[in-house]
């Protein structure tokens, strides 16, 4: 549970350069933190493809049928699809992912990560490379590495500049039952609180950035058994957005939840997923409707060992 903890830190520290009309992508991207999907898979996975595309859907408008474009959804002819990025993993025997690519809507190859791991399956290293669109050059981003005692715990976390040379160490803080209470990086910190089983019961993120994009922006989740029920975002003390109601199936995907926009007259908007699996018990296609309606579609292909 530490590790997932510490994991989703790094997730949520590229969403607070998200600006405040961003904020649902950012609930929905924590509901789907790619680390906690890895967890769920069955079997042994050697790879896998992601294909996300986002839904036009015509049947909430006023509109003739001639109007509506020719890409249809073979069950639904008044939708439009489109393909907004394309998602590799890698992963080792330990089920860990050891490299992510992504490739934009043109199959442009746009970032790409790769992590290292010693021997006991502790993360001690990542790197991030961006490529540029027209030349396709790649220049790394990113430099992380991880100090672990002799009990793997982790100490401390390191940044690195374009030349290699250390340029920050953030120290980890532990609770006397040796549970992540804190982790300060540059522009947020994370703290996490436990129940009396060991398990994460709230995890909060605050901003700590001067950015105007992400200033006095926090981030509470709760949990029970392991799984977000609430997530709440905050911009100062005023409460803009909730996420209520999350339920999860018995293979740990989520099926339905409420978002509710405070910021914009309280307004409701009531998610549900349905999908499709394979001989593994993995999902192979994800569909997401809000409010009835198809809001977009995750697919997957796998390789096993």
């Amino acid at each position: 549970m530490r590790k997932y903890l510490l994991l989703f830190v790094f997730v949520a520290n590229t969403t607070f350069a998200q600006n405040i009309e961003k904020l649902s992508e950012f609930k929905d991207r924590f509901l789907e933190n790619p680390f906690e999907s890895i967890r769920l898979l069955k079997g042994n996975v050697k790879s896998f493809k992601q294909t996300y595309m986002e839904v036009e859907n015509f049947n909430k408008f006023e509109i003739f049928s001639d109007s509506i474009p020719e890409n249809n959804h073979a069950r639904d002819k008044r939708i439009k699809i489109n393909v907004v990025e394309k998602l590799f993993f890698e992963l080792n025997n330990k089920k860990q992912i050891v490299e992510e690519r992504n490739f934009d809507d043109t199959n442009t190859l746009t970032y790409k990560k790769q992590n290292q791991y010693d021997n006991a399956g502790n993360l001690i290293k990542r790197d991030v490379y961006e490529y540029d669109s027209i030349s396709g050059e790649k220049y790394q981003t990113d430099l992380i590495t991880y100090e672990y005692d002799t009990n793997g715990n982790i100490l401390n976390i390191f940044e690195y500049n374009e030349q290699k040379q250390k340029l920050s160490k953030y120290p980890v803080n532990y609770d006397h039952k040796g549970n992540i209470v804190e982790i300060v990086l540059t522009d947020f910190v994370c703290n996490a609180e436990y129940d009396s089983k060991g398990n994460v019961s709230k995890t909060e993120i605050i901003s700590t950035s001067t950015d105007l994009e992400s200033e006095d922006l926090r981030v509470a989740v709760e949990y029970e058994n392991t799984f977000p029920t609430i997530v709440s975002i905050y911009l100062g003390k005023e409460l803009v957005s909730t996420i209520t109601d999350i339920k999860f199936d018995d293979k740990g995907n989520i099926l339905e939840s409420t978002d509710i926009m405070a910021f914009f007259f309280n307004i409701k908007e009531n998610k549900s997923y349905i999908y499709c699996y394979d001989n593994y018990n993995n999902w192979t296609k994800k569909e997401e409707y809000r409010d009835g309606l198809l809001h977009n579609i995750t697919e997957r292909e796998y390789e096993y060992y």
